[in-house]
């Protein structure tokens, strides 16, 4: 494998300083090395073999204490002179830590390879296995890896699931054969009750399953009906003669009845309508008294109420002028002073209503000066 070469004048470090930083490398350098020609040697064992696994495991754990113990511990160290020297070393570090690095990944290969091996077993079944077990995948317990069971714990998966896979197909032909067979017998009714529809009412057995029945069965009700409706369409033309005839007599009869009865009723009605006339008189009479008694009653209320009315009134306004000081019950006594409509219009009338007046005005002077 090519490695970059790193040199100490691109990071500013001169020999001295790169010597002083290097420290005990050289010596990891060349422990590394004895492992260098240890895992030339390893990596072209027989992989196959389990020693070949356990002199890699050996190999990589010592590399891997070369570069923990080794080239870390020395990177520690070393880059804590200074800021240059740290990137120095880091440059280091990772050019040696790859060399490490490479060798202990393809070890682990190595190391690993059984383990890596049986995990590509088991994919490997797993993947066979649900291959086969594909058709019965509904019932096959959910989450296990079929590639990790031993055969025999896969063989009784299988066969569990192989058999409830059979049970439900069984099951399901089974529904299906009944399904199928209550649509034969439901089709078998339907068609012998549509046989019977002319004859229904004359049926005993309406609420029996036609399809179960055999066919001698079927065929006796279907006799028996129609010869009970021939029985009853016999009875039934007998009945009808006889509710002819009869009905002939009753009409007969009606007719006479209904001349008796509108004769009486002709009678009666001449008898309700005098007596009807003589109602309406009586009762306009008394609507008209009611009327004219109702008349004088609101007359006789209206009166007496505005008798009442009055002489409250004036008994109120004597009281108010009772109480109230001397000179506004002058002015009340004069204010009353009122003279009475009449329906003329002349000079006299005009003259008489400014003299009055005018002694309203005086009078009011009058009660002022009191």
């Amino acid at each position: 494998m090519k490695t970059e070469i790193v040199k100490s004048e691109e990071f500013g470090i001169d020999k001295k300083q790169e010597k002083e930083l290097l420290g005990n490398l050289p010596q990891i350098k060349k422990e590394r090395e004895e492992l260098e020609k240890q895992y030339s040697e390893v990596i072209k064992l027989d992989i196959e073999d389990p020693e070949s696994w356990k002199k890699a495991r050996e190999l990589r754990l010592l590399i891997r204490k070369n570069r923990t113990k080794g080239i870390n511990a020395w990177h520690r160290t070393a880059k804590d002179f200074f800021l240059k020297g740290g990137q120095f070393v880091d440059a280091i570090k990772r050019k040696e830590i790859a060399v490490n690095e490479r060798m202990e990944n393809q070890l682990l290969e190595i190391e690993k390879y059984e383990e890596i091996q049986k995990k590509k077993e088991i994919q490997r079944l797993n993947d066979l296995r649900i291959s086969e077990i594909e058709p019965y995948q509904d019932f096959v317990p959910f989450g296990i890896n079929l590639g990790e069971l031993p055969q025999e714990e896969y063989n009784k998966v299988f066969q569990g699931a192989k058999m409830q896979f059979e049970a439900e197909q069984e099951r399901i032909k089974k529904e299906e054969e009944e399904r199928q067979e209550k649509i034969r017998i439901e089709k078998l009714h339907n068609e012998r009750k549509e046989l019977l529809l002319d004859v229904w009412q004359f049926v005993n057995e309406k609420y029996i399953n036609f399809g179960t029945l055999s066919i001698d069965e079927f065929e006796n009700i279907k006799t028996k009906a129609y010869s009970d409706k021939k029985d009853y369409e016999k009875e039934q033309e007998r009945i009808r003669k006889e509710n002819a005839r009869l009905e002939k007599e009753r009409v007969e009869r009606e007719r006479a009845e209904k001349e008796r009865l509108a004769k009486i009723e002709a009678e009666r009605k001449k008898e309700r309508e005098e007596a009807e006339r003589k109602q309406k008189e009586l009762e306009e009479k008394q609507r008209k008294e009611r009327i004219e008694r109702e008349k004088l009653e609101a007359e006789i209320r209206a009166r007496e109420e505005a008798e009442r009315k009055a002489e409250k009134e004036r008994k109120d306004k004597e009281e108010e002028l009772r109480k109230a000081p001397i000179k506004e019950q002058m002015n009340i006594w004069v204010n009353s002073f009122n003279l009475p409509e009449i329906e003329i219009n002349n000079d006299a009338k005009k003259e008489i209503l400014l003299k009055f007046n005018s002694f309203k005005n005086w009078a009011k002077k009058q009660v002022e000066n009191i």
